[in-house]
């Protein structure tokens, strides 16, 4: 069973005033790299409309932005709104598509959960970087030794992909094949999120027994939530 994902469509309709929690999370994480260069080349791969790329705007004034996406309306819209940035269309996990362009930093946001193999997109994440480097993967990765494959509808919907769980021992062994670095900072967030009752796909939180907060969508899988950095290993 293959599916079509079709939930990102959303993007097209949602703009908002304020960052993503997740966004100044990543972009902390990314600044002292970022800082050390005097206009990094930076890429977001599936930059839906744009909202990454004009935050990362604001916080990197020197920067030159690119943004790629595999939806032609979302290119369009980001376009529009972004006009500081490149667009383009582009297809990570396949290959087809991908820039001449080296990049200094790769950002990828809750995109590698779509794809039923991870070796597709890194190895086309890091044929994008330049050899000094880094990568910023953002979204769910699972802290027990288990890979989960799934395909989910919503009722009356249609079946697609987009929330599989990739353990953070099959990304490290995998990039060790690659010759590159990995490393996993956690994300907790901080923030209250209320449910969407008219998409039971997008996650919402609540707090655990101790106060924390957890996200999970109407799949009922936990959202455990990381931000994967990958350099390549310095060469003696």
């Amino acid at each position: 069973m293959k599916g079509r994902r079709t939930h990102d469509r959303f993007y097209l309709h949602e703009r908002r005033t304020k960052p993503k929690e997740y966004f100044l999370f990543v972009a902390d994480k990314a600044g002292p790299f970022l800082r050390r260069l005097p206009a990094p080349a930076i890429l977001d791969v599936g930059c839906a409309a744009g909202d990454f790329l004009s935050f990362l705007a604001g916080r990197f004034p020197s920067a030159r932005l690119h943004g790629m996406d595999i939806l032609p309306a979302l290119i369009r819209r980001a376009r529009k709104d972004v006009p500081a940035a490149t667009f383009f269309v582009g297809d990570i996990d396949k290959g087809k598509h991908l820039p001449q362009a080296k990049f200094d930093a790769i950002f990828m946001n809750g995109v590698h959960l779509i794809f039923d193999d991870i070796d597709g997109w890194m190895q086309h994440v890091l044929s994008l970087l330049k050899p000094r480097g880094c990568a910023y993967v953002f979204g769910i990765f699972n802290p027990e030794p288990v890979d989960v494959l799934t395909r989910t509808r919503a009722v009356g919907g249609e079946w697609q992909p987009g929330w599989n769980v990739f353990s953070r021992r099959t990304v490290l062994e995998t990039l060790e094949k690659h010759g590159v670095a990995g490393r996993f900072f956690p994300f907790e967030i901080g923030i209250d999120v209320p449910r969407h009752r008219d998409d039971p796909l997008r996650a919402w939180s609540f707090k655990d027994d101790r106060g924390h907060r957890l996200l999970v969508n109407g799949t009922q899988i936990l959202h455990h939530l990381s931000l994967l950095v990958m350099q390549r290993k310095k060469e003696n």
